[in-house]
């Protein structure tokens, strides 16, 4: 439940659902992230010219329970993201970056923005991270519909715009969802290099990893995917802010 506080903050998620008091309260927390073991709710109130009411409301909507929680949050990843340890992940994350072509995230993010509703589609593992990316969009205001079931695309009357997450690119449903969709709305695809789901899509963010066949553990956290996701978040955020 932390991490998600930590993230929730550090992403400014659900920003445009803030209030104007509470996200003075949310820019001042960003400004102050590093000294927040001093910190205190009266502090807050006090800098951001608004009551303790409107902080623990600011809390709630970061998913604490209030601002005890969310510091302790902030206090217990914050650390950590000094460790040693996650310094070397950093690396690692860093290292897994710089392989990833993010060169459509923007036009990607527009698409989104002004489409009437986005459907996200994967399977196995993919269907993870089209859950997450889904929570994530709806958070931004997004209209959004996550799902696996290849007849259920086919069904509908419209799709304004789908994003298919496919780690290998390969996957028979998700080949199977861009060809029906081709020519139906833009496809967009979050996917490897080179693949068939990749070809069959106008825009895409794509990595050039090797996928380990029936490794669902590996594939399922796989950095790659998670990098594509937030930097797309991040775009539509930044745009809408």
């Amino acid at each position: 439940m932390y991490l998600q506080i930590y993230d929730n903050v550090k992403l400014s998620n659900g920003y445009n659902s803030l209030s104007n008091g509470q996200k003075d309260v949310h820019q001042y927390i960003l400004n102050n992230i590093e000294n927040m073991k001093s910190i205190t709710v009266d502090d807050i109130a006090t800098e951001c010219f608004c009551s303790t009411t409107t902080v623990n409301r600011y809390c709630k909507k970061m998913g604490a329970n209030g601002f005890s929680d969310l510091k302790h949050a902030i206090l217990e990843y914050g650390s950590y993201s000094k460790s040693k340890q996650n310094n070397e992940l950093t690396n690692r994350v860093i290292t897994r970056t710089e392989g990833l072509n993010l060169s459509d995230v923007e036009v990607i993010a527009k698409q989104i923005i002004k489409s009437k509703h986005v459907y996200v589609f994967g399977t196995g593992s993919s269907y993870v991270h089209a859950q997450y990316l889904q929570r994530l969009l709806m958070r931004c205001g997004i209209s959004c519909t996550a799902t696996n079931e290849v007849h259920y695309l086919r069904i509908l009357n419209e799709v304004p715009l789908c994003i298919i997450i496919s780690n290998s690119g390969e996957t028979f449903s998700s080949v199977q969802v861009a060809n029906q969709l081709e020519n139906v709305c833009d496809v967009v695809s979050l996917t490897r290099a080179n693949s068939r789901v990749k070809k069959l899509s106008k825009y895409s963010l794509f990595h050039n990893e090797a996928v380990v066949v029936d490794d669902s553990i590996n594939n399922e956290l796989n950095i790659s995917i998670y990098l594509m996701i937030i930097s797309l978040v991040n775009s539509v955020q930044e745009q809408l802010a």
